[in-house]
């Protein structure tokens, strides 16, 4: 079974959970994971973890590896000689 990029999963606005249609919307997200092979998600195959589980620490990406250099700009009305 082929896979489908990943990207955000966005029904029609006919096909959204409105409270009337469980079983087509239930069919329609029963398909589409399926089709990107999160199934496994949904019917538990794939346990919840435990609450001892421990994550890893994210890498700070925003934060620079290196100093930056800084400039300093004078700037005045009067022309300087």
């Amino acid at each position: 079974m082929s896979r489908i990029p990943h990207r955000p999963l966005t029904f029609s606005k006919n096909d959204r959970f409105n409270e009337t249609n469980w079983v087509i919307f239930k069919n329609l997200v029963t398909i589409t994971a399926k089709m990107r092979g999160a199934m496994k998600y949904l019917d538990s195959s794939i346990k919840k973890p435990t609450t001892s589980t421990k994550l890893a620490k994210p890498a700070n990406l925003n934060k620079p590896t290196t100093k930056p250099k800084t400039t300093t700009v004078i700037i005045t009305s009067k022309p300087t000689s």
